[in-house]
């Protein structure tokens, strides 16, 4: 139901989700959920093996660290207001959410260590599926305890008094694979980026000018 109310309360132009996982054939419907391609339907972000995830991250890493360089250039240029207080994520579109059921085989690959370590939501996070709390790495700050009869929904101070429980949707009736498809099937009109790399710029184009008389 997660993953269910993630691509219905969020367009896939502004949700990225990235998979990873050692079950393929229990995300599979996800292999055509829009929100797991990139906007020119050229890469799947969907990974069974350290290779694919490593390739489909490259793209990926780079985005994550342009975002770390824009942050760090406003905290120098910082007037005294404490940006790190505020809710950063907001600031950054698409919005990646990597979800895997193996952290422990991808816990070194160099996006999820990146992403894990910086301390600011600057559009990414991980959502991993695990049994055990004291598998999961260091920085998770967030957990959610999932059963049928109560759910618990607690952050890095495990305590009674910093739970809160709540009773999960679990819905058995819904063909979410169907729902992914015809999410797949509705297009939306993509916008090349405002500040977009032109393929090619002639010898008079990068000096500004427009005939040879001008330079």
């Amino acid at each position: 139901s997660l993953f269910l109310q993630l691509m219905t309360f969020h367009a896939y132009t502004d949700l990225k989700i990235v998979i990873y996982t050692k079950n393929s054939q229990m995300w599979d419907y996800l292999k055509v959920l829009p929100h797991c391609w990139d906007n020119q339907k050229t890469s799947r972000y969907f990974a069974t093996n350290l290779d694919e995830l490593n390739t489909i991250s490259i793209d990926i890493e780079k985005t994550f660290d342009a975002r770390v360089l824009d942050d760090e250039s406003v905290q120098e240029e910082d007037d005294g207001t404490n940006r790190a207080n505020q809710e950063s994520y907001k600031l950054y579109k698409p919005y990646y959410l990597i979800f895997t059921d193996d952290i422990n085989s991808i816990r070194n690959v160099s996006l999820i260590k990146k992403v894990l370590k910086y301390k600011k939501n600057l559009g990414f996070s991980v959502l991993m599926l695990n049994d055990r709390l004291s598998t999961l790495p260091g920085e998770t700050n967030t957990f959610v305890n999932v059963e049928e009869d109560k759910s618990v929904y607690m952050t890095n101070d495990i305590s009674e008094d910093n739970q809160v429980q709540f009773q999960a949707d679990i819905l058995s009736d819904i063909d979410i694979y169907e729902c992914a498809q015809r999410l797949a099937n509705i297009p939306i009109n993509v916008e090349k980026a405002k500040y977009e790399l032109p393929t090619s710029l002639s010898f008079l184009e990068m000096y500004g000018v427009g005939n040879v008389n001008q330079l």
